[in-house]
């Protein structure tokens, strides 16, 4: 089974509550150049070994 990750870009994630996310999906921060995501209703920073295995996992069409 293949693990499926949803990566969405945003402006500025401060814009934008945690608790109106879906918690599954992976953000992008383009004004901090970061991978985010919610855990437990706050904007945690993705790992940065997370965010490599996934960049080199991720499927081409």
């Amino acid at each position: 089974m293949l693990n499926f990750n949803l990566l969405n870009r945003l402006e500025k994630i401060d814009d934008l509550s945690p608790l109106s996310v879906n918690q599954r999906v992976i953000y992008y921060d383009k004004s901090t150049q970061k991978y985010m995501n919610v855990v437990e209703n706050n904007w945690v920073e993705v790992e940065s070994s997370k965010m490599k295995k996934i960049m080199d996992d991720k499927a081409v069409t």
